[in-house]
């Protein structure tokens, strides 16, 4: 979905187009009703309005493209130039495909995730090879269903963190266009590739409820022979273990 700033700018480039349209209307009819000494001075500005019309057109084509759902296919070298950008000591963990996971919800995991009850027993039967425990705590999330059933999903390395670089982390990302994965969205990863969820990495969302009587952030990780879904305290450091998973507003 295009950023409100971009439809913004769609609404005014639209409003000037039409504004400009009509004073050249206007001109047409003054270049038939008035006399010759007039008429270069409404030639002159006839065209100087058919210049700003091709002007405003050329911008609204370059909006369209950017509003367009392909004008921000992620790649690891954009998302590598985004990080350089912002000054972030995070970089991708390409060893989770490239490090943007390509997550697509297929109808049937999309109908387990219409409620958290649901959504948790197709999270547990994800890997039959595999048992699972999840905190019960995470009931107690306010559930929301995914943003879209295709998401591009960046997995960043940051290290050892103090809740300070991490909040840095999610509001320099959020100034570029991305936020942390939703809970159902983590879910749908654990379930859509139970693979990852199978790894030393812990994949956290950085996304803060209130559980446990404290702060904290859903993930998914490996430990004991399971697949974990947990959660973790924010007002922790962590280790270097963590990658923070995030997707485009």
């Amino acid at each position: 979905m295009p950023s409100p700033e971009i439809c913004t700018q769609l609404q005014e480039k639209l409003a000037s187009l039409r504004t400009v349209e009509k004073e050249i209307q206007d001109l047409q009819k003054r270049l038939l009703t008035e006399g010759s000494s007039s008429v270069n001075e409404v030639k002159k500005a006839f065209l100087a309005k058919s210049m700003e019309v091709k002007s405003l057109k050329s911008e609204l084509e370059k909006l369209l493209k950017e509003a367009s759902p392909d004008a921000h296919k992620d790649t690891p070298e954009s998302i590598k130039k985004l990080l350089k950008e912002i000054g972030t000591p995070a970089t991708l963990d390409e060893s989770f495909e490239g490090g943007i996971i390509a997550l697509e919800i297929d109808k049937k995991t999309l109908e387990q995730l219409k409620t958290w009850g649901t959504a948790k027993k197709a999270y547990e039967a994800a890997d039959n090879a595999s048992p699972s425990w999840v905190w019960d705590q995470l009931d107690n999330i306010p559930y929301t269903l995914p943003t879209s059933s295709s998401l591009g999903v960046l997995v960043l390395n940051h290290g050892e963190t103090t809740p300070q670089e991490r909040d840095k982390l999610v509001a320099d990302l959020d100034k570029k266009g991305f936020r942390p994965l939703e809970f159902s969205e983590l879910v749908a990863l654990g379930i859509m590739k139970p693979e990852y969820n199978k790894r030393n990495e812990i994949l956290n969302t950085y996304k803060k409820y209130t559980l446990g009587g404290g702060s904290q952030s859903p993930y998914l990780d490996w430990s004991g022979g399971k697949r974990v879904l947990d959660a973790d305290g924010v007002s922790n450091d962590w280790n270097g273990h963590n990658r923070f998973v995030f997707v485009r507003k």
